[in-house]
């Protein structure tokens, strides 16, 4: 009896620690809103990336497909600007991403064909809102200039790929599906 305890006790805490909200790490000094954007982006990105690997596989519309090569890419180029500037206010990366989106991604894997479709547009278009809530939230959140420059040309994109996946949705609706 003990020894079962002793077992789900342990089983709890390996859950629980798989709950923790991965963070980017910054010294001292650090603004903290420089923080928070870069480590959200981070998770998006990280997250896009990995639904997009499931797209290729399990998308049933190459419309999707596409759709999702095109978000992976726009998201290298978005990270490929934001690594240096972490680098130059000393803030390391979140290599994990945070529980919420390990969820989602884990639910995708069990979709397939045209409920993965759905699925992926509907992730995404909520994805995008949350981006698009981060981002127009910048200026006056005290970020630096150059995250805050990121973020007014991610606003353009976010909003953008938000009118072609209503427009995915539309096309699924109107064929039924």
């Amino acid at each position: 009896m003990k020894k079962s305890v002793a077992a789900a006790a342990f089983a709890a805490i390996l859950i629980l620690a798989g709950c923790e909200t991965p963070v980017a790490q910054a010294g001292a000094g650090t603004n903290p809103y420089d923080v928070e954007f870069i480590t959200n982006a981070e998770q998006l990105i990280m997250f896009d990336r990995a639904e997009g690997e499931l797209a290729e596989t399990q998308a049933q519309s190459a419309e999707v497909r596409d759709f999702a090569r095109d978000l992976v890419r726009t998201g290298d180029e978005f990270d490929a600007r934001i690594k240096p500037v972490a680098a130059q206010l000393g803030i390391t990366l979140p290599d994990v991403l945070r529980y919420d989106l390990r969820v989602r991604l884990g639910h995708m894997r069990y979709q397939h064909g045209l409920d993965f479709d759905a699925t992926y547009i509907e992730d995404q278009v909520a994805s995008h809102v949350d981006t698009l809530r981060m981002v127009e939230a910048m200026p006056a959140s005290g970020a630096s200039k150059p995250l805050q420059e990121i973020a007014a040309e991610s606003i353009a994109a976010a909003t953008r790929n938000t009118e072609r996946l209503k427009e995915l949705q539309r096309k699924m609706m109107l064929a039924g599906l």
